[in-house]
């Protein structure tokens, strides 16, 4: 009867560390998840910049397209 207690009371302090565990992981995934954001986002700042060489620009929002051709200083993007 003994050895039934203690390995139920051995299981229950498994089971409660590892909840504990996981809930202390997936609180600090969303802290990484924004430094992750902010860097991607210092690293992608400029690289909008670097496509502004056109002379025409045509966008047509319907399909989702962009015509850029000749060149220029404006940006080919939708606008």
């Amino acid at each position: 009867m003994k050895k039934i207690i203690f390995s139920a009371a051995i299981a229950a302090a498994i089971t409660t560390a590892g909840y504990l565990g996981l809930r202390t992981g997936n609180s600090n995934s969303e802290q990484i998840s924004d430094i992750m954001m902010a860097n991607i986002e210092a690293l992608a700042d400029g690289e909008i910049e670097a496509n502004c060489t056109f002379s025409k620009v045509e966008a047509d929002q319907e399909k989702n397209k962009l015509n850029c051709s000749g060149s220029g200083t404006l940006c080919c993007r939708f606008p």
